[in-house]
């Protein structure tokens, strides 16, 4: 793809990896799902923004969320495949789910019955379970980062996704201090004031706290 040119769907990156649609946007960048025309495969890919992709912090930043999700393999925990660097560009694949986002589930539906309920707060504290004992802490887990996949009879499988801001342990540190990052509304009250979650933390950290009240905060979304 041109280095002048916005990526767009019917463009391609590196030769391999084909533009077929664009599945959302954020602060950092955009998604797209595309063919990787060497495996013959289809993934999702998270580019950030042409202008960030000089910006080595940012680089790190993507950089990170490949090395920390690719400590966990778990069916509710989105796969993160690699990280690719070019002129311009920066980005990182990942498993391509079919389906929508819980907040999009909220938005078109309303409250989720309480059966579904149950089925995808289970499923959610079943990845945060492997991701914690990954040594990893989220940070910002929220119905926009939990995917909702069909798998027949009107059950969902609930994946959760989005590494961008976890942190991997101790001396894992992208944020200034007294730096604050997150979405507020899903943010941990340590998180408000600029320090980081930790296992002694309820909010998000490892352990049953941690799962407990990530969880609830999902269900107080899903009860809206």
């Amino acid at each position: 793809m041109d280095g002048d040119t916005a990526p767009s769907a019917g463009g391609t990156l590196l030769g391999r990896f084909k533009l077929l649609r664009r599945l959302g946007a954020g602060g950092m960048g955009e998604v797209f799902e595309a063919r990787d025309l060497s495996l013959g495969t289809t993934v999702a890919l998270k580019m950030i923004r042409r202008d960030l992709a000089g910006d080595p912090a940012a680089l790190e930043r993507l950089r990170r969320e490949v090395v920390l999700a690719r400590r966990v393999t778990h069916p509710n925990v989105c796969r993160i495949f690699e990280f690719f660097e070019a002129p311009g560009e920066a980005f990182l694949t990942m498993e391509f789910i079919e389906g929508e986002t819980l907040s999009e589930r909220i938005r078109r539906s309303g409250p989720v019955p309480p059966a579904e309920a149950l089925l995808i707060l289970r499923d959610v504290a079943a990845g945060l379970e492997a991701i914690h004992t990954s040594g990893i802490v989220h940070r910002d887990v929220k119905p926009g980062n939990v995917l909702l996949v069909d798998r027949g009879e009107r059950q969902r499988r609930a994946v959760v996704t989005d590494f961008g801001i976890a942190l991997g342990g101790p001396a894992d540190r992208l944020t200034e201090a007294g730096g604050v990052v997150g979405t507020p509304d899903a943010m941990a009250p340590e998180q408000r004031s600029g320090h980081e979650g930790d296992g002694r933390r309820p909010r998000g950290g490892p352990g049953p706290r941690g799962r407990s009240s990530s969880v609830a905060r999902a269900a107080g979304e899903v009860a809206r």
